[in-house]
């Protein structure tokens, strides 16, 4: 299960055990590099964060002690643990868990008694249900008298619901229509439409020169669904076939991130010689962005080819799990595995949306 990984919302709220026990239900592998999980991390905290602001206080719980659980058990069997390099990102994770314990405490009665009233109320509607029941065979009335006292049952147990705070009158969310190979559900992802050739416009001076040019997709969660709303350009290193960000492209990049509570989404990048596909190289690079978030896409552009452009994701399983394992070395290298890759339009998961607005941030040092 990926750290981010959509919990479908649930009819009911969940006991502080039972929460304790979904946040500890996250695969963790030592091949991935540490930077990865370190940044994992601190996209835990924004999607607490937007649960928080969204009054999911559940959900934000559960994120909260899953990033404890990364942080003081996960990353200490790392092998670069107690590498100097990583000293001050892992002392800063573990202040941002020191005091996230004061709001886990705080969030905790809450969270009980809204578990507590919701059992009171199904004890409620069970012993009604038992009560209809009950009468049913004493009596033995006509049909029209039992369909009468039916329907007065489902009025007793929708006022029970209601009165549990949870079913009714809920707000609109999207449902999940598709999964994973394995049956998970995976959020909606909201594509602008006029994002893809928006990136081409910037990438041309590359792509004239073919030399390849990526970009990342941010975005927040809204009613259950992912929308991307920002287009990052990080400053980064380019060649005909690969492109790199640099290491401070990617600090501004997530520093960046994080002052906007802004989810990475997935990236895009250019094929200026190739035909639209996901190499070796690009699985790698994706998988990373997968174990942070399962929607997470990878978006091809090829403009001198046919089909000029796709929308990615790994299989999971088997393409995640295999290119996580993989030990090949190589910037291009085959894997035995197939099916490692699939297209994430729908019918997958995500949509492209007329008019949806999004933000261009070009934080390049200088272009290629």
């Amino acid at each position: 299960m990926a750290l981010s990984r959509h919990h479908a919302a649930s009819s009911k709220p969940l006991s502080i055990k039972e929460l304790g026990s979904q946040a500890g239900q996250f695969d963790f592998s030592p091949n991935v590099a540490l930077q990865r999980w370190i940044r994992a991390a601190r996209m835990l905290l924004t999607e607490a964060a937007l649960c928080e602001q969204d009054g999911n206080l559940q959900m934000a719980y559960l994120y909260l002690v899953r990033h404890a659980d990364l942080v003081l058990e996960r990353l200490p069997r790392h092998p670069d643990y107690r590498d100097p390099h990583f000293k001050q990102d892992i002392s800063e994770a573990q202040r941002a868990v020191q005091k996230n314990f004061h709001k886990l405490d705080a969030w905790r009665p809450e969270i009980v008694r809204d578990y507590e009233r919701y059992e009171s109320a199904m004890d409620r509607r069970n012993a009604e249900k038992q009560r209809v029941q009950r009468e049913r065979e004493v009596t033995r009335q006509s049909a029209d008298q039992s369909r009468r006292r039916s329907g007065a049952f489902d009025d007793d147990v929708d006022h029970l619901f209601d009165d549990g705070g949870r079913s009714l009158n809920a707000a609109y969310t999207f449902k999940s229509s598709a999964t994973t190979e394995a049956g998970e559900p995976l959020r909606t992802v909201m594509l602008p439409t006029s994002l893809r050739p928006t990136f081409l416009n910037l990438a041309h001076p590359n792509t004239a020169r073919n030399l390849e040019t990526c970009g990342i997709l941010c975005g927040t969660v809204i009613a259950n669904a992912l929308f991307i709303n920002h287009l990052i350009i990080p400053d980064q290193q380019s060649s005909s076939d690969t492109c790199d960000t640099t290491p401070e492209g990617d600090a501004a990049l997530f520093d960046f991130c994080d002052s906007k509570d802004l989810l990475v989404c997935g990236w895009i990048h250019t094929h200026p010689t190739q035909s639209c596909f996901l190499s070796s190289r690009d699985l790698h690079t994706s998988s990373g962005y997968q174990i942070m978030m399962p929607e997470a896409i990878a978006i091809v552009c090829a403009p001198r080819h046919t089909p000029e452009w796709g929308v990615f994701r790994l299989t999971a399983p088997p393409g995640l799990q295999a290119v996580l394992g993989c030990r090949q070395q190589g910037t291009f290298h085959p894997h035995a595995e197939t099916d490692l890759y699939t297209d994430a339009l729908r019918p997958g998961h995500v949509v492209e949306g007329k008019g949806l607005e999004f933000e261009v941030v070009d934080l390049r040092k200088a272009v290629n």
